[in-house]
């Protein structure tokens, strides 16, 4: 639990009638800190990068948790916004959010046919050749060279 986290925990509590030096003793923060923390505005580079963090949770939701750190920064840029895409790589780690991984090319087909693993032996049925050279059966053969193939 971080020292934002702690103070909005005592700020909570604090409304259910404890008291805020034992909360802070609870919490291991000092009382001084803690109220220095409610006098003190955030800063412009902390609302700038919560202002960021959520125009990235929103480009997120908007892909159904496609877009990674690469394609947020490109729409960022595009939308004109000035960042890094480092500072985007950690803002998404910072708020947890993940790219969900692209599935890997699976061919589908539609066509519910049995077919053979090998072709049929067409001169299986042929009646023998009576004749010399009726019949011609080959074999094609390619053979790698290193000119070539032959």
């Amino acid at each position: 639990m971080n020292t934002k986290e702690k103070h909005q925990a005592i700020t909570h509590l604090k409304s259910k009638n404890h008291s805020i030096p034992m909360l802070c003793k609870l919490f291991e923060i000092s009382p001084s800190g803690y109220f220095s923390s409610l006098k003190t505005p955030s800063s412009p580079r902390k609302n700038r990068r919560e202002m960021l963090a959520i125009k990235i949770k929103t480009i997120f939701s908007q892909h159904k948790s496609r877009y990674g750190r690469p394609r947020i920064y490109r729409q960022l840029r595009a939308g004109g916004e000035p960042v890094s895409e480092k500072m985007v790589g950690l803002l998404m780690r910072s708020e947890g959010l993940v790219a969900r991984k692209k599935r890997s090319f699976r061919p589908q087909t539609t066509q519910n046919i049995s077919r053979p693993k090998y072709a049929p032996n067409l001169l299986k049925d042929r009646a023998a050749p009576t004749v010399p050279n009726k019949v011609i059966v080959t074999d094609i053969t390619y053979v790698a060279t290193k000119e070539n193939w032959f």
